[in-house]
């Protein structure tokens, strides 16, 4: 025992720890222990919530790879195997209206995949977007009910269908951020399944400027349509490009030019179509397709077919004439002149009626075979100068259709009867106004010995000599009147190669001609 009379910790069977910072060092080893349990509960807690945003982002992350269930439905429309389907979808990222055709027809197949395309093109974009944006922890917590998903609207209309052409429009409509509007033409050459460009169905790269005479030419008679000036003056001002005109397609009436976004970006205009008739675009659309057209407007009725060939020019070093036959076709004596022709392998141009036309069309087919020019003399011989503008524009047009469906052509040339013209007659008439310069008098004289003198009296280089092909006496004086002018040196055209109108007929709308000496 100690001296205290305490007893030592080695008497009290004790074991001391050393010293008293030993002691300290124990008991902060404790307290570390303790301090060492919240801290592994927040990294439970943090790996709890790693997974959970894992998991989370698994589930909210879109792949333009994810089946999406869309709603499709079908409506038949007028035409016999073509319908049209129309594709619905929505969801949280993206929703999306588009239609498209169904037709049995393979070559079709070209419009479906280019509105899937710009479907899948539209689909990739949203979800890149939606990824890009995600805000997980505002999705878990505080669900955005107000978002505005991006949408796309895709509509789709037939304007013509044949057995060779198929054209639509589209209008493709994306609504939200970076929203835009387009409109789109197709068309088609059902026979191959590609689309064609303005350019594809034009006759040379020189077309398209006397497209836009075309364009300018409806604009200038301005009635049905009522064209506001600011309309007129656009089609005016810019330039003949396919940029320009790369909204265009075919329908019953007319070939139709759309303007619309991209020509109109910087105009307050609203989008707005003009239409051209058919009758203006010989020698600017190809044959081909203007033949096409015209077959399936007409009913399918057979056409003739012949080369066609550009006019050359005339040897300045020769004489030429035009013989020109108005007011046929009639059977015996057209088909005596026509004799005539043949056998001395020369062509002329003849002016018809279109109530005889619908009467002989034999007769014009043959005209057309053998090569010879066949012009516009009216329907019923009116004097169009007595006419409203609508009336002569009547005569012609009618008269052309009844031609079209013969030749598959529609005339370039128009001779006004009685060659009575004024202002309005020129303003109605897309075609060059053909009269004469050596009046043959066959009409009045009916005498082919008086009909040889008036010929040799007036003819001249370059003369257009008027005759008419309904008289037996006309018929009768031909042999004559050719013999004479092979004797003097003149070769013979037709009125479009004397006058070397190698252009459209649109090219020389409202120009009168006599004689080459009027050009």
């Amino acid at each position: 025992m100690s001296k205290t009379g305490r007893k030592t910790y080695e008497e009290e069977g004790r074991v001391p720890s050393t010293s008293y910072s030993h002691r300290k060092n124990e008991q902060v080893k404790v307290k570390r222990k303790i301090r060492k349990k919240p801290v592994f509960v927040f990294l439970l807690l943090l790996l709890f919530l790693v997974l959970f945003f894992t998991i989370e982002i698994s589930d909210t992350s879109f792949s333009s790879n994810e089946a999406v269930k869309a709603q499709v439905s079908t409506q038949e429309t007028e035409y016999e195997g073509i319908q049209i389907k129309t594709e619905t979808v929505e969801n949280e990222v993206y929703e999306y209206t588009v239609k498209y055709l169904s037709t049995d027809n393979d070559a079709d197949k070209f419009i479906e995949k280019f509105v899937q395309k710009k479907r899948d093109t539209f689909i990739e974009a949203a979800i890149a977007k939606e990824n890009k944006d995600k805000n997980f922890i505002k999705d878990i917590f505080k669900k955005d009910t107000n978002k505005k998903v991006p949408t796309l609207n895709i509509d789709l209309s037939i304007k013509y269908v044949s057995k060779e052409l198929l054209s639509v429009i589209i209008h493709a409509d994306v609504v939200g951020e970076n929203g835009k509007k387009e409109t789109i033409s197709l068309n088609i050459d059902r026979s191959t399944g590609e689309a064609l460009s303005l350019q594809d169905i034009m006759v040379n790269e020189g077309s398209i400027q006397y497209l836009k005479e075309s364009l300018e030419r409806v604009l200038q008679k301005n009635e049905d349509q009522n064209y506001t000036q600011e309309e007129v003056t656009l089609v005016k001002e810019i330039s003949a490009t396919e940029e320009n005109y790369k909204v265009f397609y075919f329908t019953d009436r007319g070939f139709q030019i759309e303007f619309s976004e991209g020509v109109l970006d910087d105009s307050i205009l609203e989008p707005f179509h003009v239409s051209i008739p058919y009758s203006l675009l010989t020698g600017i659309v190809q044959d081909s397709f203007l033949r096409s057209i015209y077959s399936d407007a007409f009913n399918g009725s057979t056409m003739v077919e012949r080369n066609t060939q550009s006019i050359k020019p005339l040897d300045p070093n020769k004489k030429y004439i035009a013989l020109t036959f108005d007011d046929g076709p009639n059977k015996s004596s057209t088909s005596a002149i026509l004799d005539i022709l043949n056998k001395h392998k020369i062509k002329a141009t003849f002016f018809v009626l279109g109530n005889r036309v619908e009467k002989y069309p034999d007769i014009i087919k043959r005209e057309y075979e053998e090569g010879h020019e066949i012009g516009i003399h009216t329907w019923s011989h009116p004097i169009l100068t007595k006419l409203s503008m609508k009336e002569i524009e009547k005569e012609i047009l009618s008269t052309s259709n009844e031609l079209i469906k013969i030749t598959g052509e529609a005339p370039s040339l128009v001779r006004p009867p009685y060659g009575a013209y004024n202002q309005d007659v020129k303003a109605a008439v897309n075609n060059p106004l053909v009269l004469w310069s050596v009046d043959t008098l066959d009409w009045k004289t009916k005498n082919p010995a008086s009909i040889l003198q008036m010929v040799k009296k007036s003819t001249c280089d370059g003369s257009i000599i008027l005759m008419h092909d309904i008289y037996e006496t006309t018929a009768a004086s031909l042999e004559g009147v050719i013999n004479y002018l092979t004797k003097q040196g003149y070769e013979f055209v037709t009125v479009s190669e004397l006058l070397n109108l190698n252009a459209p007929g649109i090219h020389y709308a409202g120009k009168v001609y006599t004689n080459r000496d009027s050009l």
